[in-house]
């Protein structure tokens, strides 16, 4: 996948503590609907500052992860239309 710069960045789906995440570069992200939410925000180009959840609450931190996520777009557009099932399916590992 390539960023917003056209550099390449390395994602890889696994499978972490029985759940689906993924991994760009050196981080293990969990995904969660919050973190879905984000990147369909982001896609639809809503503001960072309107994250819907309590501030510095766990979802409220998810979300702002899927935000940030826009800077890979096909990532984020996994995130934000994948079903749970489809995103299981990108399982490469397990961990």
């Amino acid at each position: 996948m390539k960023d917003d710069d056209g550099n390449e960045i390395d994602v890889k789906w696994i499978r972490y503590r029985g759940k689906v995440s993924f991994v760009v570069e050196d981080s293990i992200y969990e995904i969660t609907k919050s973190m879905r939410e984000g990147a369909e925000s982001a896609l639809a180009r809503v503001p960072y500052h309107y994250n819907p959840h309590r501030d510095f609450s766990g979802r409220w931190e998810e979300w702002n992860m899927g935000h940030e996520m826009a800077h890979i777009p096909e990532l984020a557009k996994t995130l934000a239309t994948k079903s749970c099932r489809e995103l299981a399916k990108l399982v490469e590992e397990v961990w």
